[in-house]
């Protein structure tokens, strides 16, 4: 498994260990994650093998959205899922797009967050969301203030 998905997987279980995502419909779960560099990692390590023989398990993981399949595998997410690139963190955009997914009832919480990582560098925010989970509204400005600590 590369980086980004070892970093997601584990940044989605310290999340998730005290909330009971199992308990929610898993079509009504989503994972939407984001970053600048896409898979970058896994594209040079699998560049490394295209000189003798290339590397089939290491060609999936240059697909960012494997990470999220690793989410949704080992949790049973079967809602909607998106890896997303982006120059920068944007709470403008994820809280009107994740309001419109719980507006809209296409997810009922929703696993989101910037995951940018590298072998010397990880830069990671989380959150989950939704109908019924209690706390801090899902705000572009509670993003920017939470996205700073």
């Amino acid at each position: 498994m590369d980086i980004l998905s070892k970093m997601c997987l584990l940044g989605v279980e310290l999340l998730v260990k005290d909330y009971p995502i199992a308990n929610i419909s898993p079509y009504d779960q989503s994972v939407i994650l984001w970053n600048r560099s896409s898979c970058y990692n896994a594209d040079i390590a699998f560049l490394d093998t295209i000189i003798d023989t290339p590397s089939p398990s290491k060609f999936v993981y240059t697909l960012p959205n494997i990470a999220i399949g690793e989410i949704a595998i080992k949790h049973k997410i079967k809602g909607v899922t998106n890896f997303l690139i982006a120059d920068t963190f944007q709470p403008e955009f994820i809280s009107q797009y994740f309001n419109h997914l719980l507006d809209t009832n296409s997810a009922e919480i929703i696993i989101g967050g910037w995951v940018e990582v590298s072998e010397q560098y990880c830069d990671i925010f989380l959150f989950l969301c939704g109908k019924s989970i209690s706390g801090i509204d899902l705000t572009e400005e509670n993003l920017k203030i939470k996205s700073k600590l």
